[in-house]
C-alpha cells in the first residue's frame, strides 16, 4: 500500500508539470521503477490498475479528478510582483553604477539596497533618490541621501524643529520646555531606542535593525546629541510624509545643525601674488 500512495502522489506531480495539466500519458514507469530501485512491472500493474473502469483514476491518460483539485487561478498579484522585481534588479545595478562613480557611499549603497528589498514601491523609491542626485545639495557639495520635498511640509518640519531644538537641544532641562517635550538625556535615550525605532521603522518602511543602523549613524552625525535627534524624530512623525520623504527631513535637519555647529565660513586673509617671472 505505501508503494501505491508514492505512486499516486508522482503521478499527481507529474500531472501538474505536464502541459496540458493533468496529462500522464507520457509518464515512464520504467524510468520510475529505475530510480525506486523497485521492479518496472509492478510499477506497470499499478498504473493498469488505477485505470481500471471500477477505480477510474485515470481515463484516456488524465487523471480524472486533478481538475476538482487543482483548478486554474487567475493570480491578479503576479504582474505587480513581477514588475516589483523587475524594478528592484534595475534599482540595484544603478545603485552599484553610482557607487562605482562616488555619487554614493558604500554605506548609502547598503541601506539602499535594503530599503530597495524591504519596499513594495522599489520603483517610487528610485525614482526619490534620482530626483536627490538631480537637485543641487543645500549645504556644501557633498549629496545626502534625502529627496527633494515641497516648500510647505519643508518649512513646517524646519519651524516646528527650530521651537523644539531652542527649548532642549542642548541635553539639559529648560524651565519654558513645552509639556510633552524631551529635554532631558536619559529622557531623550529611552525614548529613541523604544519610540523613535518604532516610528523610523514604520514611516521609513525599514526592518528594526536598519533602523538602529540609522539612529546610530544621526547620533554619530549629531556628535550624540540625543535631545535633538529626538526632538526632531518627533517633529518629522508629525507630518504625513513616508519612506524617503521622511527620511529627507529628519537628514537636512542634521545637515542644518552642522552647519550651524561650524558656523559662517571666515574670510580668507589677503594673499599676494608673484607673477611666475618676478624675481625675489
Amino acid at each position: 500500500m505505501p508503494l501505491v500512495e508514492a505512486v499516486l502522489i508522482r503521478l499527481e506531480n507529474h500531472a501538474n508539470r505536464s502541459h496540458p495539466r493533468g496529462y500522464v500519458g507520457d509518464f515512464s514507469a520504467e524510468g520510475l521503477a529505475a530510480r525506486w530501485h523497485v521492479d518496472a512491472d509492478t510499477i506497470g500493474r499499478i498504473y493498469a490498475q488505477l485505470e481500471e473502469p471500477d477505480i477510474g483514476w485515470i481515463d484516456q491518460d488524465q487523471i480524472v479528478t486533478f481538475w476538482d483539485r487543482n483548478p486554474d487561478k487567475i493570480d491578479e498579484t503576479a504582474k505587480d510582483r513581477q514588475q516589483r522585481v523587475r524594478d528592484r534588479k534595475k534599482g540595484y545595478k544603478q545603485l552599484a553604477q553610482q557607487a562605482a562613480q562616488g555619487l554614493i557611499t558604500p554605506q548609502q549603497r547598503l541601506e539602499r539596497e535594503i530599503a530597495l528589498k524591504d519596499s513594495m514601491e522599489p520603483k517610487a523609491l528610485m525614482t526619490a533618490w534620482a530626483e536627490l542626485s538631480a537637485s543641487p545639495a543645500r549645504h556644501g557639495a557633498s549629496r545626502r541621501d534625502s529627496v527633494t520635498v515641497t516648500p510647505r511640509a519643508d518649512q513646517n518640519i524646519n519651524q516646528d524643529v527650530r521651537e523644539k531644538a531652542q527649548s532642549g537641544s542642548a541635553g539639559q532641562g529648560t524651565e519654558d520646555a513645552k509639556s510633552g517635550e524631551i529635554v532631558h538625556i536619559g529622557e531623550a535615550e529611552l525614548w529613541i531606542a523604544i519610540e523613535g525605532r518604532r516610528i523610523i521603522t514604520e514611516r521609513m518602511r525599514i526592518t528594526t535593525q536598519l533602523a538602529e543602523t540609522t539612529i546610530a549613524r544621526w547620533r554619530r552625525e549629531l556628535a550624540d546629541d540625543v535631545v535633538f535627534l529626538a526632538s526632531i524624530i518627533q517633529a518629522a512623525a508629525a507630518t504625513s510624509l513616508i519612506s524617503a520623504q521622511f527620511h529627507v527631513l529628519i537628514s537636512e535637519q542634521i545637515k542644518r545643525r552642522q552647519q550651524e555647529e561650524k558656523g559662517p565660513a571666515l574670510p580668507l586673509p589677503p594673499v599676494s601674488l608673484k607673477r611666475s617671472n618676478d624675481r625675489a
